[in-house]
């Protein structure tokens, strides 16, 4: 019993990664399509206008660049 319960533990956890880098894989490509609309005057402008708080402007595009590295 506690082999059944350790190989479907490692199981899940194979599982679990999978998922993981799929998500972050998914999360790169947003970030990719964000950071290359940016780079676009029409883009940057839409952008400007959606996020008025200047503030809010710099923590998105800091996570965006943080991705980037």
């Amino acid at each position: 019993m506690e082999e059944i319960e350790q190989l479907l533990n490692e199981q899940m956890q194979i599982e679990l990664t999978s998922e993981g880098k799929e998500i972050e894989e998914k999360f790169k490509n947003i970030e990719e399509e964000i950071f290359n609309l940016l780079e676009t005057k029409e883009g940057w402008e839409t952008f400007k206008e959606e996020i008025k708080d200047i503030n809010k402007r710099r923590t998105i595009i800091g996570i965006i660049f943080e991705g980037k590295k």
